[in-house]
């Protein structure tokens, strides 16, 4: 499998060169010797002719292709102004988080010659702040090389728009990614969730938000495209990414905000990063939404690593381990064999961090003009949000807490899992609303 490695907000997006039949997430293993979640076979026999409310799903990400022919009519529409969501990226100002947290060296090099052992417990907060800051200056400075590399070959080109970019990234070299740069970010953000547009490394990928709304909701049944998870969402778009600025910890804890208050009752996080700046504030924007009664599915990564050992933020234990979110999955990518290859080799695990395993290999969705396969978990949590919402659609007294239960006590059990997640298994849409139908 060939990895394309994109650092700082999405880990990894991989692409095979032999594809899955397209839809695979869909179907049964009895049926079709294929590990999906059973949505086809949920439909036919447990939904045909049952009443559904509608869900309304907040997908934390880079935008969306708001005409998209299988996407738009599920975009949610604000009632008061029309608006499918909110960018909260705006007029950038001030620092990234990884420019603030590696701004700590200047300050900070008394740590350098002391272990942690040695230095007096109130300072250790400030010691690991300088270990962490200095684990992370090369790939600041990785960031900076590669924007500097991008301004060289746009200022070669001779076209059009590149006025405009190249504007924008002599800013964000001069503001968000120089660490003397004191200024605090002031951004509201505006109503735009489209894509940026498109600029090549180090930019995420514009598209990566369409791809997870169709996953969780493209309309089915249409004859067009793919299907979606679940058939009576609303998919509200909340911008917290772009071509240039990575994913701060104040535009999730804005987000989760918005999104709560405007509704959702689940939200997806295709993203991570494995550090945080702020997290107070997002964890105490998870906290309102908990008592929101909603429910949070985040992917747990694609740097085949052990959460058990390495955070991949956000994580749903609050800041100095005071309590944490009970209405939280974390999902890492599964495959369509029932084999060795069950967990894609690119996902990361956890026996105690990550939930569930979930359909992330070669899964076939929504693109800004027409369709893309990709991996990743980024793709896994997105089928684990269509099943959260297919139960809440079918069963709405159900809580927050209770769906997660569910989606857990669910899961297709795999030996090879069983020591790399909590439930040991793959998520089943099928089992999963056998068993809220009856759930007490």
């Amino acid at each position: 499998m060939k990895k394309c490695i994109i650092t700082g907000l999405l880990a990894t997006l991989c692409s095979a060169a032999i594809a899955q039949k397209a839809g695979w997430q869909h179907l049964n293993l009895q049926t079709d010797q294929i590990f999906g979640v059973s949505t086809d076979k949920a439909y036919k026999e447990l939904l045909k002719n049952k009443k559904a409310k509608t869900v309304i799903v907040g997908i934390l990400d880079s935008g969306i292709d708001t005409l998209h022919e299988d996407l738009k009519p599920v975009l949610w529409n604000d009632p008061k102004t029309g608006h499918h969501g909110w960018n909260f990226i705006g007029t950038e100002t001030g620092r990234e988080d990884l420019t603030s947290i590696v701004s700590f060296l200047k300050d900070s090099a008394l740590y350098d010659s002391l272990a942690y052992g040695v230095v007096p417990p109130q300072y250790r907060k400030g010691y690991q702040a300088y270990r962490l800051s200095k684990k992370l200056k090369p790939e600041l400075a990785g960031k900076i090389s590669d924007l500097r590399m991008q301004l060289a070959a746009l200022e070669k080109e001779d076209k059009p728009d590149n006025a405009q970019l190249i504007k924008m990234v002599k800013f964000h070299l001069l503001h968000g990614l120089n660490v003397d740069n004191n200024e605090a970010d002031t951004a509201i953000g505006d109503a735009n969730v489209y894509p940026d547009k498109i600029i090549p490394w180090p930019s995420t990928p514009p598209g990566h938000g369409t791809h997870v709304a169709g996953i969780i909701g493209a309309v089915r049944g249409n004859g067009i495209g793919m299907d979606g998870v679940a058939d009576h969402v609303q998919i509200m778009m909340l911008k917290t990414n772009g071509n240039l600025r990575e994913i701060r910890d104040k535009a999730i804890a804005n987000a989760i905000r918005y999104a709560v208050d405007h509704g959702a009752k689940i939200i997806n996080m295709s993203f991570g990063k494995p550090f945080t700046w702020d997290k107070k504030s997002v964890d105490d924007a998870i906290i309102y939404a908990m008592r929101k009664d909603v429910l949070f599915i985040h992917a747990a990564g694609n740097d085949a690593d052990d959460l058990d050992q390495t955070p991949y933020y956000p994580i749903p234990t609050y800041v100095n381990g005071n309590g944490k979110a009970e209405a939280f999955l974390v999902v890492g990518a599964s495959g369509p064999k029932d084999d060795n290859t069950l967990m894609a080799a690119f996902s990361n695990y956890g026996q105690h961090t990550v939930d569930v395993f979930a359909p992330g290999v070669d899964i076939y969705s929504t693109y800004p003009g027409g369709y893309k396969i990709w991996s990743g978990t980024s793709m896994a949590a997105p089928v684990v949000a269509g099943v959260a919402a297919l139960i809440r659609e079918y069963y709405p007294k159900l809580s927050a807490v209770q769906v997660k239960e569910i989606i857990m006590n669910s899961v297709i059990k795999r030996d090879i899992l069983k020591d790399k997640c909590v439930s040991g298994g793959v998520v089943n849409a099928y089992n999963a609303l056998k068993m809220a139908a009856t759930y007490k």
